[in-house]
Formats: C-alpha cells, structure tokens, sequence
C-alpha cells in the first residue's frame, strides 16, 4: 500500500513537473516569438524611416537643382541679356576727346568682365555641357580652369561606360565642393581627381596636400552636403584625413553593381 501512494506520488510529481516545463516552454516560446516580432517591426520603422529620409533627401536635392537652374537662366537671360545690350548701347557712343574714349573703354572693359563672370557663375550653377560632354571633359575642363602658379589640379579618367546623369551630376556638385573648400582652407599646392568606372562600378577620387582635418571634429555643410548626394546615388563614401600630421585629404566614393 505504502509503495502505491509513493508510486502515485512519483507519477504526481512528474506530470506536474512536465506540465510546469511544458508552460514554462510555451511560455519562452511566446516570448521568443513576441521578441522576433518587436525586432522584425523595428526593422520595418527603421526601413520605412531610411526610405522616407531618403525620399526628403532627394526631394531637397532635386528642389535644389532646380533653384541652380532657375537662377542659371536668370543669369544668362536677364542678367547677360542686359549687359549685352548695355555694351550695344555705348557702341553707338562717339566721344569727343581722349577724356571721353577712355572713360568709354573703361565702361566697355568693365562690361565684358562682368559678362564673363555672369557666365562662369552660370556654367557653375548648371553646366550645360555635363549632358553633351559628360562628366569627364567637364571634370577636366575644371582642373584647367583652377589650374594657377599657386595650385596644380590634376585630373585622369578611365571610364569604360557612362554614368548615369544622376550619379554624374552628384560627382560634379562633389568636386565643386572639395575644390573650393581646397583653395578656402587646406592651403594645398596640388590637388589629383581620378574617375574611372565598367558596367560594373565607378570610382571618383579626390586628394589635395593640404593641411587636412580632423574628420571624426568635422560637420560642416558641405561635408553634410556631400554626405548626402553620395547617399542619394546609393555610394559608399571614405574620408582619410589627419590634421596633426598635415597630410592632406582624400576621399573616395565607388559604387558597385
């Protein structure tokens, strides 16, 4: 009798103790489950917010070239246009003393200067010749055009293909920005651009001998600016600069598949 109740007892004590493991399994079960389930949904929000930030980024991107467009046009057309017709204007002049011809000289002098500034403020907003010439000649064509006594620009490309005009025109904003941002702060002698790209892939490089950077201290706008026309072509961007030991700046964008 007294080994039937301990048998009992025993069979008591085991389904018991299967059941409590069978809830204790159903319970991590569930948590498990609700855990995947929280992380799958923080996935989705961080995606939908990348996907939305993107979205922001490219509409600020596109708002933005279409103000360069605007102001451009309003350069060439009005701003020129006047100017032009100001320098007809004072053609037809007929001075009568040598008083009066250098003063009109002047005048003229100063005209076609500011002409050529209005157009070289244009060409800079939007470069018309980017969708005839591509990216390369206009690359080059500015390495000439910064080239002085005081700073050799260097540029070389290899391009298998052309880039699509959405990554050719964030490559052209991003080397206006470096080069400006050289010859305003780096105090650098040289600066190389190399572009080279297949089906495949592209590569835009660009490094100056300057005075660099702390890059992990830097924040700016057009580092910001950057930043954000690299991601808008979905590249990878890499920064190597150092301003303790002076070595210049470097930095490399590539895009792959």
């Amino acid at each position: 009798m007294e080994e039937e109740i301990i048998q009992n007892s025993v069979q008591i004590i085991a389904l018991g103790t299967l059941s409590m493991v069978t809830v204790i399994g159903g319970i991590l079960f569930f948590i498990i489950l609700y855990q995947k389930k929280v992380h799958k949904a923080e996935q989705e929000k961080k995606e939908l917010e990348n996907e939305y930030q993107k979205g922001l980024l490219s509409s600020f991107i596109e708002t933005q070239e279409k103000e360069r467009q605007r102001i451009a046009a309003d350069l060439h057309d009005g701003v020129g246009a006047s100017l032009s017709g100001i320098k007809l204007m004072l053609n037809q002049l007929k001075p009568q003393n040598d008083t009066e011809k250098e003063a009109l000289t002047e005048c003229t002098t100063a005209i076609q200067n500011t002409a050529s500034n209005v157009r070289g403020i244009s060409h800079n907003l939007l470069p018309p010749s980017l969708q005839t010439l591509g990216l390369a000649k206009v690359l080059e064509r500015m390495a000439k055009n910064y080239t002085s006594d005081e700073l050799s620009v260097d540029f070389s490309a290899t391009l298998a293909t052309k880039i699509d005009q959405k990554t050719e025109l964030a490559l052209f904003r991003i080397a206006q920005e470096l080069i400006n941002n050289t010859i305003k702060h780096a105090e650098a002698t040289e600066v190389s651009i190399e572009l080279k790209g297949n089906e495949d892939f592209f590569h835009f490089e660009y490094a100056d001998n300057g005075k660099g950077f702390e890059v992990k201290a830097a924040d700016g706008l057009g580092l910001r600016n950057i930043k954000s026309r690299v991601q808008m072509i979905e590249g990878e961007l890499n920064f190597f600069s150092e301003a303790k030991v002076k070595n210049g700046l470097t930095i490399k964008v590539a895009k792959h598949g």
